[in-house]
Formats: C-alpha cells, sequence, structure tokens
C-alpha cells in the first residue's frame, strides 16, 4: 500500500483527471493508439507503398504540422532557412 500512495504523492501534479475530462479531453493513451494504428500503419503500409523510415517520417510530420494549423508558420521559417532566391540560381547555371 504505501508503494502506491508514494506513486500518487511524488505524481500528484500529472494527475489532472478532473480537468481534463471537464474539457473533454481524452485521458488514456487509446487516442493516440488508435492514430498509430490508423494513420501510420493504414497509410504508410498500404498494399504497394514502400517507405524508407526517414520518408515516412517526414510526411507523417508534413501531416502533423497541417492538422495541428502550424504548417504555415513551420513554411515561413524553413523557406528562410534553406530558400535560395530565384536569381542566385539563375546566376549559377
Amino acid at each position: 500500500m504505501q508503494e502506491h500512495l508514494t506513486y500518487i504523492e511524488n505524481n500528484m501534479g500529472r494527475m489532472r483527471y478532473v480537468r481534463l475530462r471537464e474539457a473533454a479531453l481524452p485521458i488514456g493513451s487509446g487516442v493516440t493508439e488508435s492514430t498509430a494504428k490508423n494513420v501510420v500503419n493504414m497509410r504508410g503500409k498500404f498494399s504497394g507503398r514502400r517507405w524508407s523510415v526517414a520518408g515516412l517520417r517526414s510526411v507523417l510530420n508534413l501531416r502533423a504540422l497541417l492538422k495541428s494549423n502550424r504548417l504555415s508558420q513551420f513554411w515561413t521559417v524553413f523557406t528562410r532557412r534553406y530558400g535560395v532566391p530565384v536569381d542566385v540560381v539563375c546566376a549559377a547555371a
């Protein structure tokens, strides 16, 4: 019993079940597991599709950015860092 009480005392700050439930947020891992099954497995392992680990990870990262409404913010930073002005490319050709 003491082991359980110690666990509760040490993790009290993370046990926000009532507030999460009131906000209609999931408490368990079911949503995450379902997403892994449906998004990763079905899309990544669909018949005829072959992905490298790096390629599938990149596609899933872009999908996460899109679904979280952060793709445009990411794209702004990405193009600033990796973009090359067209005139520079033309001068090199």
